[in-house]
This record gives C-alpha cells, sequence and structure tokens, in this order.
C-alpha cells in the first residue's frame, strides 16, 4: 500500500472538495431537533395554561347564579 503525499494546495482542493459536497454533519441537524423538540414543548406548556387560566377565569363564582 502506497501512502499519497499532497502538496498544500492540493490537499485543500480535496478538503474543500469533501467538506463542500461529501460530509453531512448529522449533528447540526440532531441539534436543530432538538431545538425544534424544546420550542414544541414550551408552545404546548404555554399554551395549556392559557387555557387553563381562560377556563378558571370563565367559571361561576360561588353565590352567582348567572344572571
Amino acid at each position: 500500500m502506497q501512502i499519497k503525499i499532497y502538496d498544500d494546495q492540493q490537499a485543500h482542493a480535496m478538503a474543500t472538495q469533501f467538506f463542500g459536497h461529501d460530509y453531512h454533519d448529522p449533528g447540526v441537524m440532531k441539534w436543530g431537533g432538538f431545538l425544534l423538540s424544546e420550542h414544541t414543548a414550551r408552545l404546548q406548556a404555554a399554551t395549556a395554561a392559557a387555557d387553563i387560566k381562560k377556563t378558571s377565569s370563565q367559571a361561576p363564582r360561588a353565590g352567582d347564579d348567572g344572571r
């Protein structure tokens, strides 16, 4: 097995090609999914809290006969 030695210009061209077209970082997608998941969870919690507040403010009070 022979190891090919590249000069700086060739190595730079190969690295640019590899990282520009061939390499796909799964960490970026994973991080984006994590952020989306956290955002969705917070929106659901905020919506649930708003629904509870709205429901409790519409509940009849003691002694209120609805007139």
